[in-house]
């Protein structure tokens, strides 16, 4: 009876305890179930991408919190992408693999993202989420580009290398420009080499080095180069390697061979040469003019022709020009103006005219008194003369003649030294300007220094001039290789170290080579350009330290002679009917009898 008693005490009291229970729960008073957390962490606002190498960035930003910005969140979502990420394409970014648990707020988190692409701009951005998964919203967007990967693949080898075109002294090689990666884009440079047995790998390094050879085309262009210098009659191997930007050299060309031309240098006297009877005879001046070369100087007799200080040559034969200039101190300087051939030279007295016109029947004085022109050159419509001039204006060493008078030409040069007169020994017309040289310190006000340039309104000096010497003077003018050639007595050109002869580029002097010396004084008293070479003539007996007796060639690089050369001085060159035309004050050229005109052909 007991049990059944306390039976029944324990079902009416667990209903009634049930009841207690509740009635200690109301709504004035809750309690939240553990997994009611719906406070998103912060979002990231600091990522950073830096660090960058070929195929990886470092992520850098501050942890944030659980619930905002605290506590210690549970888990991180970074992501990149190859264009900029936002909340509409955060899915189809691609997630990084091994993100850090979240450390606590407030710290720095760092995160390697690897395996990317070379030359890459990526962006990233990340999500945080708590415990429950409450993700936050949309970081910060960090960018930055991997770098490039390094260029290892050189250019291809060039397969179509071959010489054509040769000369006695050059062959053109010509070939199919490679690209910078094998065949692709543009190559940076290319080393070509010549030799005179085939060309390797193994023995390139030993072959003759091409100087100045032409900057690459882009891939397929053809391309090509003279090679000038060499020797004639001679068989030479060629081979080119082309490199990019990372000097990545490419495989040896084909090997590609020529031979120069064959050719026969000499020297001959031109009909006979010229004569004088008492007179200090040579050849000072020449030109072509009506399709015949005109010699001038001090002669009476051309080859067996009587020709007064002028002479015509045909190629064949002499003849003289009427009855010459009437001058007895001879023709030194000969140009063309208005159709007519101009003579200029010394004058005995005031009552000769050093300037004369020949019309094609007859001579024509251009001046009623003077001392001595030495130098003639066309100049627009005027013809300027310079030298030791009078012509009843203030004395002035250069003057130009305007078709009825004559006027200075500028302001008067000034003397440089004992005589105490100026003097202008060449005239030359380099592109728009009119080049004056000679022996004087100024023009005008303007210190030139034996050399100044005229540009139709005022003078104007080339640098600091010519220097040194007993008499720094310039004498004559001339251009090869796109650059003004100055020859003279002098042993600088603009502070610059050359000996008589220098170039002028606009802008600076350089010397060519040793330039010249052995003269008794030396002198560079004439230029010409033949077959493309730099002839110079003058007093000399060394020409860049080689034996080179008054006359000598420039191929770009170096001195060579033209055979034996003269035995007295040069003071003319022209080129004539293919023939280079030599003249001076010389009995003998290659050691030949020549009378002081003679004629060197190849």
């Amino acid at each position: 009876m007991g049990k059944r008693l306390a039976s029944r005490i324990g079902f009416v009291w667990f209903p009634a305890l049930l009841a207690i229970i509740a009635s200690c729960s109301t709504d004035d008073n809750p309690t939240a179930p553990p997994d009611s957390d719906v406070t998103a962490p912060a979002a990231v606002t600091d990522l950073v991408a830096a660090y960058p190498t070929v195929s990886s960035l470092v992520l850098q930003w501050t942890a944030p919190g659980d619930d905002g910005s605290t506590g210690a969140a549970s888990q991180y979502d970074v992501r990149y992408s190859t264009s900029l990420i936002t909340e509409a394409d955060w899915a189809a970014a691609t997630q990084v693999s091994g993100e850090p648990n979240p450390k606590a707020v407030g710290v720095q988190e760092r995160l390697g993202v690897t395996q990317l692409s070379a030359g890459v701009v990526y962006y990233f951005a990340l999500k945080t989420a708590d415990e429950n998964e409450n993700w936050s919203s949309l970081s910060n967007v960090a960018s930055d580009t991997t770098l490039q990967a390094p260029d290892a693949a050189p250019p291809a080898a060039i397969a179509d290398l071959a010489a054509i075109k040769p000369t006695a002294h050059s062959i053109t090689l010509k070939w199919t420009s490679p690209g910078d990666d094998g065949d692709i884009g543009t190559a940076a440079r290319y080393s070509i080499r010549f030799s005179l047995a085939p060309i390797t790998e193994q023995d390139w390094a030993s072959a003759n080095i091409v100087n100045w050879p032409p900057t690459p085309k882009p891939a397929g262009a053809a391309d090509s180069f003279e090679v000038t210098g060499l020797e004639a009659g001679v068989r030479y191997y060629f081979a080119i390697k082309t490199a990019d930007e990372r000097v990545n050299w490419s495989p040896i060309s084909n090997v590609a061979d020529g031979t120069t031309l064959t050719v026969t240098f000499s020297w001959s006297p031109i009909g006979g040469g010229m004569h004088a009877t008492g007179l200090p005879a040579g050849v000072f001046a020449q030109i072509v003019y009506g399709g015949r070369l005109i010699a001038a100087g001090w002669f009476d007799r051309a080859g067996d022709v009587p020709a007064n200080m002028v002479a015509a040559w045909d190629g064949s034969s002499w003849s003289d020009l009427g009855t010459g200039r009437g001058n007895s101190m001879g023709v030194v300087a000969l140009a063309v103006h208005q159709s007519r051939l101009i003579a200029g030279g010394g004058s005995s007295s005031y009552s000769e005219s050093p300037v004369c016109a020949w019309d094609g029947s007859s001579w024509i004085s251009l001046g009623p008194n003077s001392n001595s022109v030495y130098a003639l050159a066309t100049y627009g419509d005027l013809l300027v003369a310079g030298g030791f001039i009078s012509y009843g204006v203030p004395v002035n060493s250069v003057i130009a003649w305007n078709g009825s008078s004559w006027s200075a030409l500028g302001p008067a040069l000034s003397p440089r030294s004992i005589p105490s007169y100026s003097r202008l020994d060449a005239l030359y017309l380099y592109g728009s300007q009119l080049m004056a040289g000679g022996n004087f310190t100024k023009a005008g006000e303007v210190l030139a220094n034996g050399i100044a340039q005229w540009n139709g309104s005022s003078w104007s000096s080339l640098g600091s001039g010519v220097n040194g010497g007993t008499a720094p003077t310039v004498m004559a003018f001339g251009e090869h290789g796109g650059k003004l050639i100055v020859g003279g007595a002098f042993t600088s050109a603009g502070g610059v170290a050359c000996s008589n002869i220098a170039a002028w580029d606009g802008n600076s002097w350089a010397p060519l080579g040793p330039g010249v010396s052995g003269g008794s004084p030396t002198k560079v008293t004439a230029i010409a350009v033949y077959n493309n070479k730099l002839i110079i003539g003058g007093a000399f007996t060394e020409a860049g330290g080689i034996p080179c007796s008054n006359i000598a060639m420039w191929d770009g690089s170096s001195w060579s002679p033209l055979g034996s050369g003269m035995d007295g001085l040069v003071y003319s060159l022209v080129v004539y009917n293919g023939q280079l035309i030599v003249g001076g004050t010389f009995a003998t050229a290659g050691g030949y009898p020549a009378a002081y005109i003679a004629s060197w052909s190849e």
